[in-house]
């Protein structure tokens, strides 16, 4: 019985380690002598690299808003980076030649970044965050993306933003300017390529007057074009009769090389459907609860407001590390309640089987002395009898 209370006892704790072990480590174990932070701003990262996370927040609690340029430029040793929420913007080559960065995670918060932020890495899937309005220049060129997800929101696609391995990209509805020229899945490929253009107003091929490199098609330039190999059909889809079917038609036939182009039409059911389905895949706002306003409407002070409103995003800033915490701390308090429960009940279950057991023997005592007073009795009677 020793065995199995012991036995019970490890596997609880086995479970309970388990348990804690699948939740993530909360903001309190960020390491933050990896960051060089000064007045809100990350200007380095010196850690020993593996998965970063940046966080939002500096040791003292001070918010970080903002990436400096080159924060993380040719540092080799990182895999994955998550960027807190909280973070609003990035400056340039912040990520440029991280040659083993597999996996980034961008926030809802990010509105603005500079230039080849992701130049050179080795990314397999990116989405952006709707609230990033300007995807910029070279964001991420040289990788081999083939997952690549533009959230609702975005309204603007700077020339030569990115490129990949990637089969299939949704432009939403928010998307009204795409600047040539825009590399997308064309290096050494030889798969056809799917382009989605769900609004029908969408400027296509816009040069951008300070990308000097593209001045040779005037202010229109095909999409994208082939080189090193490249064989493949790139099929452009779009509301039917809209402009981006001229467009197809006049810039992206005879100045692509070995790429060949075609527009297909959809109907406005279709192009519902695709805008539905990218923003499921979207990075966008996260939807909270509206509590009802209890207070009388005529005591209202707008300040006070105002102060109620500062009072909860700081709340919500290190609020959801805290209910981690506590959560994590009260399913091993209940785990570990529910060890002493088990080892107690098996504590009296034991108890009252010894005294089952000590009052058959007390009793089997009692018969075997009965007996033998019967006997001596009976002994005694007959040695009398006999005299």
């Amino acid at each position: 019985m020793k065995k199995l209370i012991s036995s019970l006892v490890v596997l609880l704790l086995l479970v309970s380690c388990c348990l804690i072990a699948a939740f993530p480590t909360s903001a309190s174990d960020i390491n933050y002598d990896d960051f060089d932070i000064i007045d809100g701003v990350l200007i380095e990262y010196l850690g020993e690299g593996g998965d970063v996370v940046v966080p939002s927040v500096d040791a003292d609690g001070n918010p970080v808003t903002h990436i400096d340029s080159r924060a993380f430029h040719k540092n080799t040793d990182i895999t994955s980076v998550v960027i807190s929420e909280g973070i609003e913007t990035m400056g340039d080559e912040v990520f440029e030649y991280c040659e083993n960065l597999t996996e980034i995670s961008l926030p809802y918060s990010l509105t603005e970044t500079g230039y080849s932020v992701c130049r050179s890495t080795n990314l397999y899937a990116l989405t952006f965050p709707g609230q990033l309005k300007v995807i910029n220049h070279d964001f991420n060129t040289g990788g081999p993306i083939t997952d690549l997800v533009i959230s609702s929101g975005v309204e603007e696609l700077k020339s030569d933003c990115f490129y990949g391995q990637f089969e299939e990209l949704i432009l939403p509805e928010s998307v009204y300017l795409v600047a040539g020229i825009f590399r997308g899945g064309m290096r050494n490929t030889q798969k056809d390529w799917r382009l989605y253009v769900l609004n029908p107003d969408c400027e296509l091929g816009i040069v951008d007057a300070k990308d000097e490199y593209f001045e040779t098609y005037g202010s229109v330039a095909p999409l994208t074009f082939g080189y090193e190999g490249c064989k493949c059909k790139i099929v452009v889809y779009g509301l039917k009769d809209s402009p981006i079917k001229d467009y197809v038609n006049t810039y992206m036939k005879d100045k692509m090389g070995t790429v060949t182009a075609r527009f297909a039409g959809l109907d406005q059911d279709e192009i519902d459907e695709l805008e539905k389905k990218n923003e499921e895949r979207s990075i966008t706002k996260p939807t909270t609860e509206e509590k009802p306003d209890e207070t009388d409407p005529d005591d209202t002070d707008p300040d006070d407001d105002k102060k109620g409103d500062d009072k909860k995003d700081t709340a919500t800033d290190g609020g959801s590390d805290s209910t981690m915490l506590i959560v994590i701390i009260a399913i091993a308090g209940g785990f570990f309640l529910l060890i002493i429960v088990v080892v107690i009940v098996l504590v009296v279950v034991m108890s009252n089987k010894k005294k089952k057991k000590k009052k058959k023997k007390a009793k089997k005592v009692e018969e075997v002395v009965d007996e033998v007073e019967n006997v001596v009795e009976e002994a005694t009677e007959e040695n009398g009898e006999e005299e």
